[in-house]
């Protein structure tokens, strides 16, 4: 219906889509297509992912064009890029064991509230469908701002995980005393951040270190371990004895 809605107007129209049939609509009804052409294996935060790193190549290249970066300021994120394949290896890499770590140790909690800020909140998100979708499990998305100024601490337990997305940038203050407010609480958390950081690392009970990037892409090498653990999580509830729900078209 949206798509219909932006198919009336004027605009300039681009559609970003796995399905290059020309009877898709994404093809039928835009002005220029980009298509990914990841294939999925598992979830489908793998398309997500590879069609997020080519959104960000054209925006860079949008800046380069409107002059919006200067010429050293493009090549550095156009050098950045071109990392990011190697830098997404050794996320998921580095995540399996703390990965296998925490499935075991969360097998049975039944809810998760996932927290980031800008980039994160995305991560965020995408850590809310790998649970719905994989293991099954309920969770929920905020804001680093509004989940640590707000009423959330209230409902916080062992049956109620954080899990921060507390990537370097500015809100990573923000992260620290959010971190430390947990805790004051007497709860486990999880935590993803940066290589180096030691004071979220240090304060939560399972934490990922992933490669850092320019903050505009800095929440791409938080994904693959989020994805490697909603497949251990779902393993292990398996030979738990839990039994799929089958999922309604």
């Amino acid at each position: 219906e949206t798509l219909d809605q932006v198919a009336k107007s004027d605009a300039f129209k681009i559609g970003l889509t796995d399905n290059n049939s020309s009877d898709n609509p994404f093809i039928e009804k835009t002005d220029i297509q980009i298509i990914p052409e990841a294939k999925k294996k598992g979830w489908p935060t793998q398309t997500t992912l590879t069609s997020a790193v080519l959104l960000i190549g054209l925006s860079i290249e949008l800046g380069r064009l409107r002059g919006c970066l200067s010429g050293e300021q493009y090549e550095t994120l156009k050098h950045e890029l071109m990392k990011i394949p190697n830098k997404l290896a050794k996320a998921l890499d580095s995540s399996k064991r703390t990965s296998t770590s925490m499935a075991r140790g969360l097998a049975n909690c039944p809810m998760y509230s996932f927290v980031g800020s800008g980039p994160g909140v995305g991560i965020a998100n995408l850590g809310v469908a790998l649970m719905n979708e994989a293991p099954q499990i309920a969770a929920v998305s905020y804001q680093v701002e509004e989940y640590h100024h707000s009423l959330r601490f209230s409902v916080l337990s062992p049956q109620n995980i954080p899990v921060l997305i507390a990537l370097n940038g500015k809100a990573y203050p923000r992260f620290i005393e959010t971190a430390e407010s947990i805790v004051n609480w007497g709860v486990p958390f999880a935590a993803v951040v940066n290589e180096g950081e030691t004071t979220i690392k240090n304060l939560s009970t399972w934490c990922f270190e992933v490669p850092a990037l320019p903050e505009p892409m800095s929440a791409l090498t938080a994904l693959p371990p989020l994805h490697q653990w909603s497949i251990d999580l779902t393993d292990i509830r398996l030979l738990n004895g839990y039994r799929r729900t089958p999922i309604v078209p």
